[in-house]
């Protein structure tokens, strides 16, 4: 099976996951412009990775070597620019550290997904790691990040 292609996977994947993804970044957008950018960005990834830990074809799609679909590329095109802006957001409120990007936040979704296949005896594994990212990202008051 691991020597299966993205595009066997993804064709066998269900595909209607790319909706779910851009409506949780949308909704994500939503919830960082009320004033909370930070549960924004924890619920929004949160919610793609266990979409993603659930649905290999759309882990495969979400993959840098499914950025070939056209789907997956409308995709992105909702999901880059609603990231951005609950990064930015989450920046003016003070709760994510000042270094971290939204192009931090897709390379850790890379990441998980490696754990994911790395793991999958143990499919909620990845959990940890985000929960470490996390806490690692989040700008506590009175603290400085890291140089």
């Amino acid at each position: 099976m691991k020597d299966r292609g993205v595009r066997d996977v993804a064709d066998a994947g269900d595909l209607r996951g790319l909706d779910d993804v851009a409506v949780g970044a949308a909704g994500a957008r939503a919830t960082a412009q009320q004033g909370d950018a930070w549960t924004a960005l924890v619920d929004y990834l949160e919610e793609t990775m266990r979409l993603q830990a659930t649905n290999r074809g759309l882990r495969a799609l979400m993959c840098p070597a499914g950025s070939d679909y056209s789907s997956v590329q409308a995709c992105r095109a909702v999901v880059d620019p609603c990231l951005e802006q609950v990064v930015e957001l989450a920046h003016r409120q003070g709760t994510l550290r000042p270094d971290i990007t939204a192009r931090d936040i897709t390379y850790l979704q890379v990441a998980l997904v490696g754990i994911m296949d790395a793991t999958a005896d143990a499919p909620d594994a990845y959990r940890r790691h985000l929960a470490l990212f996390l806490d690692g990202a989040r700008l506590h008051p009175a603290a400085t990040p890291a140089s």
